[in-house]
């Protein structure tokens, strides 16, 4: 599907443990209000964002689980403001290493608003599309 539809990633952000489609595709929810977000790159490992430290500090799911994934964390809070972006600064940076990327956002329901922003106003060039749900491009980022 995404080569198909030309996604160069597909982003995955999610807080909610039961009604989310990170636990299915991805085996392991955001728990309690802990948001985690998972980059799926058309041709590479996945990449997880947790809060939390950074590695090498003990990461949510364990990096074995998934056989090699890269992995990533800040301490970031919802109830905290400053921290709002610290999610969206480091999915940015992974996003950064295509030129001009489509990006598929995948659940969009459950993606904040200062998440998807920080991302559209730090990757001027990128596309973001509905994935994998429609077809439906998400505000004007073409190129």
């Amino acid at each position: 599907m995404m080569r198909a539809r030309k996604i160069d990633y597909l982003v995955m952000q999610n807080s909610e443990e039961f009604l989310a489609r990170l636990t299915v595709v991805y085996g392991f929810p955001g728990r309690h209000q802990f948001p985690m977000t998972v980059i799926f790159p058309v041709d590479d490992e996945m990449t997880t964002i947790n809060c939390g430290g950074d590695p090498p500090a003990d990461q949510y799911p364990p990096a074995w689980r998934f056989g090699g994934q890269k992995q990533a964390g800040a301490c970031y809070f919802p109830t905290i403001q400053y921290t709002n972006t610290m999610e969206a600064e480091i999915t940015v940076g992974v996003l950064k290493e295509k030129k001009n990327p489509t990006v598929g956002l995948v659940e969009q329901a459950f993606i904040p608003v200062p998440f998807y922003k920080y991302l559209v106003d730090h990757l001027p060039g990128a596309k973001f599309v509905d994935a994998p749900s429609g077809g439906r491009d998400q505000g004007n980022q073409e190129p």
